[in-house]
């Protein structure tokens, strides 16, 4: 399989358009699972050609960094790591802290973490609503100017908003949840798209997992999965049903094409990377089947037809709001 690759911006950092989410490794908030299984998971990427990584420092306090940065360490220049800072936790409190005192403490611990002297793309995770993004910028560009990121980008950050400071040269990317479960950032990232030369990133391109069609009504999950909260919209109420019917629509679809039926999962991933051309789709995987199934998606050109019936069955119930 040819894997198609896109620029990452202007950084010159050349990334597949699948990249695989690798929360995973952290071992914490999905419920049960074999972190043996998922490391196998990120072996078996890399042996087709998706060697692009997202993971963040508050994915298991940093243990889904030191994992993937001891599977990848005798492959260091076959792969390109993202990682996230600006989430802390301390003694089990949450807050946001983007301060450039805080960024580069984060920066010097994922560093040691992932056992590498550059991070290829440095994330600001979330705003903290305090620091100017102008300061974390000034600060991204120093770490970078000194080495030790070769590229930076945004999480969860409007950019097309009026009063922000001037996008700097070496922001490369900028990522919002975006899937067929999920339009509502869609007016902003277009809008960011026609007024910059940045990457999207799509996070939640599978729902949280329920685009997979492993899960119904009735689905339960343990204490310590993350999507029996009720904050984790995709899997409760109105919003459930509507995903349901979602799968409805892309199993009907899965079946009439025919003759090498592709699994959900590739079709709600290849869904994104149709919607924005030059994108590229975070999927997590937690084996090396899931790998396969979502690989599907950079070898699947959906037709117009089927691009039809999801655009319809995803169409928010209410019109999405204009931004800027």
């Amino acid at each position: 399989m040819t894997v198609p690759t896109v620029e990452l911006g202007k950084s010159g950092i050349r990334v597949p358009r699948l990249m695989l989410g690798a929360e995973a490794l952290g071992g914490h908030d999905w419920g049960e699972l074999d972190v043996s299984e998922v490391e196998r998971a990120i072996d078996s990427a890399i042996e087709r050609g998706l060697t692009f990584f997202d993971v963040a420092d508050c994915y298991g306090l940093g243990l889904a960094e030191e994992r993937l940065g001891r599977i990848v360490k005798t492959k260091r220049d076959q792969v390109v790591i993202a990682t996230k800072f600006g989430v802390r936790v301390n003694n089990g409190k949450t807050t946001i802290d983007t301060s450039p005192a805080y960024l580069e403490e984060a920066l010097e611990a994922s560093l040691r973490r992932l056992g590498t002297d550059t991070i290829d793309l440095y994330q600001v995770h979330w705003p903290d609503g305090k620091t100017p993004l102008g300061a974390v910028f000034d600060a991204l560009e120093t770490h970078r100017a000194a080495g030790k990121i070769r590229a930076f980008g945004v999480s969860n950050i409007p950019l097309s908003d009026q009063g922000l400071p001037p996008l700097p040269r070496h922001l490369a990317s900028f990522s919002f949840e975006y899937s067929l479960a999920n339009r509502e950032h869609e007016h902003e990232i277009n809008r960011t798209l026609s007024q910059s030369a940045l990457s999207f990133l799509s996070w939640g391109t599978l729902g949280q997992g329920v685009l997979s069609g492993k899960y119904s009504k009735n689905s339960q999950f343990a204490a310590n999965d993350r999507r029996s909260k009720p904050h984790w919209k995709n899997f409760h109420n109105n919003t459930l049903d509507k995903n349901l019917q979602i799968v409805d629509t892309m199993r009907c679809i899965a079946d009439e094409l025919t003759p090498d039926t592709p699994p959900l999962t590739a079709i709600a991933i290849a869904w994104n990377l149709h919607a924005f051309p030059s994108s590229i789709a975070i999927a997590g995987a937690k084996t090396t089947m899931q790998v396969a199934q979502n690989a599907r998606a950079l070898e699947l050109s959906l037709p117009p037809w089927a691009l039809h019936r999801l655009e319809h069955a995803s169409a928010p119930s209410e019109p999405l709001a204009q931004t800027g």
